[in-house]
């Protein structure tokens, strides 16, 4: 009678440590919130010269690509998807565009919109600065030199290239 009280209070104890330690394994993927984060791979910008917008979806897939919204003066190019997968399950997502403003100014792209397992993200409006483009200094030029203003085909004549440089 003894041995069998213990042999139920040993059964009670494995069943709650097994329990236990199915719910530490249970814990890190119960935790793990899917996030979605918007990045420029910089914010101050030439016209005419292109930044690198990231989508970044950590946590899943997100149901649809989220498309930026047409912003004026603003050229926003889908490039491509990355995606991240371990142990067969897609843990990152990213979604990169070409940014490319055609007018100086400031330009702020929205807070955008994705979903993930159900649960709707919003990523924070990034702030994009162009400015425009300063002219080149002028580092030298070339002045080609010719003695003669009339030349016949086949005639070889002599001909200075001169270089000044500032």
């Amino acid at each position: 009678s003894m041995r069998v009280e213990f042999s139920r209070l040993e059964r009670i104890v494995r069943l709650r440590a097994i329990v236990a330690a199915a719910g530490l394994v249970m814990l890190p993927m119960a935790s793990l919130t899917a996030t979605f984060t918007a990045t420029l791979d910089r914010n101050t910008l030439t016209v005419g010269e292109s930044a690198t917008l990231s989508l970044t979806f950590d946590g899943g897939q997100p149901k649809q690509v989220p498309n930026p919204p047409a912003i004026e003066n603003l050229r926003i190019a889908y490039a491509a998807p990355q995606v991240t997968v371990v142990n067969g399950q897609v843990v990152q997502v990213t979604h990169v565009y070409s940014v490319t403003p055609t007018q100086p100014g400031e330009y702020t792209i929205p807070a955008l919109q994705g979903e993930v397992a159900g649960q709707v993200l919003t990523s924070q409006p990034i702030t994009l600065k162009a400015v425009k483009a300063e002219p080149a200094p002028q580092l030298g030029f070339l002045k080609l030199v010719i003695p003669k203003t009339n030349i016949f085909v086949g005639e070889i004549i002599l001909i200075e290239l001169q270089v000044y440089v500032r």
